[in-house]
């Protein structure tokens, strides 16, 4: 039986304690951190190839998760 997009966002939060919109953000992000650290794609790239829509945004969801912007992430990794 098919369940709804209300459905699912309801299960979501109910079971796992996250938004839709949170838990597809977290996805986009980690792939991002993977690309960031095993490839040479430009941030702005890696922010489109990661389906976000706008740059400013991409670098706010990511600062909130590792507390550093993708550039700063990518050559702090690459250091070590």
């Amino acid at each position: 039986r098919e369940k709804s997009r209300e459905h699912l966002a309801r299960s979501l939060k109910r079971y796992y304690g996250v938004t839709s919109a949170e838990y597809i953000n977290e996805l986009r992000i980690n792939y991002a951190s993977n690309l960031l650290l095993h490839t040479n794609t430009s941030v702005l790239e890696i922010c489109f190839a990661c389906g976000f829509q706008s740059l400013s945004y991409f670098y706010r969801v990511f600062k909130t998760k590792y507390g550093v912007s993708p550039k700063k992430f990518r050559n702090d990794l690459k250091l070590n």
